[in-house]
Order: structure tokens, then C-alpha cells, then sequence
């Protein structure tokens, strides 16, 4: 038993020096060792907020935001405070709906993609049922969560398809929201 423990080490260390490490390794994860390239920077996401936005603070929380509706109109139907920091937003998504957070003024304090590509999105098919394709439901009814930060400064939400409004909210109709029944 003792030689077949060896005789792995051996090999672990020999797999390791294979992928160009130096050292070994402390520990080794489920998946395996990462390929050296794993240790090179990522290239920074290219839908970073403009220097315009207000940034998120962490103290907040975030709130999740329960949107319904279709791609003509779409209505924040509740939402929920949670103490945890925002994480930010999916990191490569982009999307023509998005959601446009405003402060005073209109002065825009934040925008967010929203990911509505499990669903139907073209208007012609609002009112037409439900495709099947294989194990694949294409629905014009939407019904989705956002992860939102929370932003006191804020006095509106837009729901927006391109430059369309299809939904919005004052931050009294979030507010009254936030304290109803879940």
C-alpha cells in the first residue's frame, strides 16, 4: 500500500512538471490541475459602467426584482431587499432590454442588461401560443428575476427594449413593493 501511494505522488509530481509547474502543488483540486494559461489576467468586460455611474455601495444590499409581462410591456410585480452586496452584473451579457435605473433630473445612475433569451421576444408572437421545439419552450410570457443594487438616490426604474420604454416604476411603487407580502 505504502509503494502504490508512492508511486502516485511520482506521477502527480511528474504531471505537474509536464504543465510547466516548479513546484508541487499544495493541494489538488476535483477537477485537476489548471493549465498555466490559468494564471494569466482576464481581459477586462467591455460592458463596463461608464465613469457617469454611480457606483453601488456594498453597505446597501441588493434588492431582486421579479419582472412579468411580455416584450411589449413588462411590469416589476414585487421585490425582495436582500443584506448581501450586489454582485454586479452577468459579466458578457448583452442584451437590447436592459434595465435603466434614474436619479434626479433623469441623470442616469445605472444600466443593466436583462437576459430574455429563454424567451419569446418578437412582438408579432405576443398573443400566440406557446412553441415547442424538441425539449425547447419559446413563451411570449415573461417571468424573470433581476439582481439589482439597491439605491437610495434613485427616483425611477425603466424597462427598456433599444430605446423603448415598456415598463417603469417610481421608487414609491418599490418602496410599497418591498414592504407588501411575499
Amino acid at each position: 500500500m505504502q509503494a502504490r501511494r508512492t508511486l502516485t505522488g511520482v506521477a502527480i509530481i511528474a504531471t505537474f512538471t509536464a504543465l510547466g509547474y516548479s513546484q508541487q502543488p499544495k493541494a489538488i483540486s476535483p477537477q485537476g490541475p489548471k493549465p498555466p494559461t490559468a494564471n494569466k489576467p482576464v481581459e477586462a468586460p467591455s460592458h463596463r459602467p461608464s465613469k457617469e455611474h454611480v457606483p453601488a455601495d456594498p453597505k446597501a444590499g441588493h434588492l431582486v426584482l421579479i419582472l412579468e409581462g411580455n416584450v411589449l410591456q413588462l411590469r416589476i410585480t414585487h421585490a425582495v431587499a436582500k443584506p448581501s452586496a450586489w454582485s454586479g452584473p452577468v459579466k458578457g451579457l448583452k442584451s437590447d432590454f436592459q434595465l435603466v435605473i434614474l436619479g434626479k433630473e433623469n441623470r442616469e445612475l445605472r444600466r443593466l442588461p436583462i437576459d430574455l433569451s429563454p424567451f419569446e421576444t418578437d412582438p408579432e408572437k405576443v398573443n400566440r401560443p406557446v412553441v415547442v421545439k424538441g425539449c425547447q419552450v419559446k413563451s411570449p410570457n415573461i417571468g424573470v428575476l433581476l439582481n439589482v443594487p439597491r439605491m437610495p438616490q434613485a427616483v425611477r426604474y425603466e424597462l427598456r427594449h433599444g430605446k423603448k420604454v415598456i415598463g417603469k416604476a417610481t421608487a414609491e411603487t418599490l418602496a410599497a413593493l418591498l414592504r407588501g407580502p411575499r
